[in-house]
């Protein structure tokens, strides 16, 4: 099978020297911003889909590499935080604890791989998007979704294994299976305050005593045929690979969110923004089988297209309550780009419908 790689660039994180000269080379602005503001993007390769039409990953081309002993591995696990945190340059603690959370999703992602879930899964849904393309937002759950229904699917022996594996990096985990009989969507919770207990870190600025980490994982044991995937790199605390959804494919679930969910989250709609300026469409034929499956269009059949997408998608935007999304989007963003959040509004975001129905037509 052809593997097409992508080039991992980035243009609003502070860099070191030798990756500012990277990104001089790609034709990358080179920032002096909050590093947090955007992770260093990964490299990946397409995978295929299954003949039943759903996505199979294939299996990786290499495993994680096996962590060295215990004691041996929570220096170097600490003194990589400590580097990473550095890169970052947090401003202040708000920042610092998000930058922290983030490398812990790392940390968790990359044992995740080593139990095998990326063979039977794909990575999606706003940390996805965060970890491993790009986008200039922090994000709080882990979200997955299987390759094949599979209705035996359960968090235990997982979240056992990314507890024994983090240990071992001085990261003490409580896994708690939150799962609700009868629901497609299991759940599980992953918590820690092992930072400055076990893992002793030299951070910039303190944190409290007893401040606890908590990490949300859910896996939709049943998702909607059509998603395709591609293999892409984290490259903390190692180099480990994660099969993800293609941006197609998670525009595509995005949208059903945007479109059906039954609260105002703030957070969809930055990343409505994001698609549209990288002037990606959305697999409509996902869209379609999502919206069959659950939502107010189910068994209804809609005329699912471009045109239909931007006009019921406009319609929705009149519709929500804008101070609440800001207010939503607004603690999972640097405290410098909050501001950016006046804007939002049914002005702006019809603009934006307005830039992707041009590039659509095209």
């Amino acid at each position: 099978m052809g593997l097409r790689r992508h080039a991992a660039t980035s243009d609003r994180r502070s860099l070191l020297p030798a990756q500012a000269r990277n990104q001089r080379r790609t034709g990358a602005r080179v920032s002096d911003r909050f590093d947090a503001s955007r992770p260093r993007r990964s490299r990946g390769t397409r995978l295929q889909r299954s003949r039943g039409g759903r996505f199979r990953a294939s299996k990786p081309e290499s495993s994680p590499p096996a962590y060295r002993s215990r004691g041996e591995d929570r220096v170097v696990i600490e003194r990589r935080f400590e580097a990473r945190i550095a890169e970052y340059g947090p401003r202040n603690a708000f920042e610092q604890e998000l930058v922290i959370h983030e490398l812990l999703q790392q940390l968790v992602l990359v044992s995740l791989a080593k139990s095998g879930l990326f063979s039977r899964a794909l990575f999606h849904g706003g940390t996805c998007l965060r970890l491993l393309y790009g986008t200039d937002r922090f994000s709080e759950d882990l979200d997955f979704l299987l390759n094949e229904p599979e209705t035996s699917f359960d968090w235990k022996s997982i979240a056992a294994q990314v507890r024994e594996d983090c240990l071992a990096q001085g990261i003490g985990f409580e896994a708690q299976d939150r799962s609700r009989a009868g629901s497609a969507v299991k759940t599980a919770f992953l918590k820690t305050d092992s930072i400055g207990k076990l893992l002793l870190l030299d951070l910039p600025y303190s944190r409290p005593a007893r401040g606890k980490i908590r990490i949300k994982l859910e896996i939709d044991t049943n998702p909607p045929a059509g998603s395709l995937g591609e293999i892409r790199y984290l490259d903390f605390p190692v180099t480990s690979p994660i099969a993800t959804q293609t941006l197609e494919s998670s525009f595509a679930l995005k949208s059903h969110a945007l479109l059906c969910r039954s609260y105002t989250k703030g957070r969809d709609w930055w990343d409505l923004a994001w698609y549209i300026r990288r002037r990606l469409e959305p697999s409509f034929e996902l869209l379609a089988n999502a919206l069959a499956q659950q939502g107010p269009w189910a068994n209804l059949s809609p005329p699912v297209g471009a045109q239909w997408f931007l006009e019921a998608m406009r319609q929705r935007v009149d519709a929500i309550d804008w101070p609440l999304a800001r207010a939503d989007i607004a603690r999972f963003l640097p405290l410098r780009d909050q501001p950016s959040l006046d804007a939002w509004g049914v002005d702006f975001f019809r603009q934006q419908l307005a830039r992707m129905e041009e590039y659509l037509r095209a």
